[in-house]
């Protein structure tokens, strides 16, 4: 392995070929699982508001390697204030434990500050990597297995169809990582997104309406046995628990942030869980 020093930090607008190969390698095929990138992340074709960091192998035999990148997409959270989510952050597996996780997000920093960003948002299962980076945790999500209670009495037409769809696109909201299809189902006050894993797990990942409606619909439409990815508080939960779902949840991804102006952001709405990086 070639001597650290032999590293170089490229910056580019939009997120180019070679790092898309470590990407893709790292969270999708050394997995066994993934679409495409663009399926997961229609975004990542862009050249607006999308930056890469990379680390590159100047020394590597057959030109320059990419061994270490992490994405940065910015996104305006109010009329005055712009933040950078943080994402894919990865090193190659012969570079890893030598602190190149750590160069990348002090990159990031850097990149944030020149960009005029307030904050840098990520979400993580491994909060103590990034505490050291000055990210300070801002949010709990969790992950529940729903089962139902008792038979449904909910009767009621629905529409289904495939996602994302023309808006979810437009919203550049793509699979989860851990997804190979997503389904839409509707009713005139209600809509909640479900993807499907390659073993057949349905989760929902998206609903839009009063809780009420959802859980009517939720209630009538889905399986007997589902998951689902849920911000802390969501009164969604108590509302189906209410009509005897059970629900068991867990600790999953943090949200941490690393303020980069002042005056700080103190706290951050909800951000969808489709919409981060």
């Amino acid at each position: 392995m070639t001597d650290p020093s032999s590293l170089k930090v490229v910056v580019t607008s939009g997120v180019p070929a070679p790092a898309r190969e470590l990407l893709w390698e790292v969270f999708f095929a050394s997995r066994g699982r993934g679409v495409s990138l663009p399926a997961h992340f229609p975004w990542i074709d862009s050249t607006d508001n999308v930056f890469c960091i990379s680390l590159l192998d100047a020394h590597f035999p057959k030109g320059e390697k990419v061994i270490g990148a992490l994405v940065i997409k910015t996104v305006d959270v109010s009329m005055h204030q712009q933040v950078g989510f943080v994402g894919l952050v990865c090193v190659a597996e012969d570079w890893r434990g030598k602190n190149q996780s750590s160069r990348l997000l002090l990159e990031a920093t850097k990149l944030g500050q020149n960009l005029h960003l307030h904050a840098l948002v990520l979400w993580t299962q491994k909060p103590n990597v990034y505490i050291g980076q000055d990210f300070v945790i801002d949010g709990q999500d969790f992950f529940g297995c729903a089962l139902r209670g008792k038979k449904s009495i909910i009767t009621m037409a629905f529409t289904s169809e495939g996602w994302p769809d023309s808006t979810g696109i437009q919203n550049q909201q793509g699979l989860p990582p851990f997804s190979i299809g997503g389904r839409l189902i509707s009713t005139e006050h209600a809509k909640v997104v479900i993807v499907e894993s390659l073993d057949g797990d349905v989760t929902l990942v998206k609903w839009i309406g009063r809780k009420e409606d959802v859980a009517d619909l939720v209630e009538c439409a889905l399986p007997d046995k589902w998951g689902v990815n849920i911000s802390e508080g969501d009164a969604l939960v108590e509302e189906l628990r209410k009509r005897q779902f059970k629900i068991d949840l867990m600790p999953a991804a943090v949200r941490m942030v690393k303020n980069l102006k002042k005056p700080s952001i103190t706290l951050l709405n909800t951000i969808e869980f489709l919409d981060r990086v």
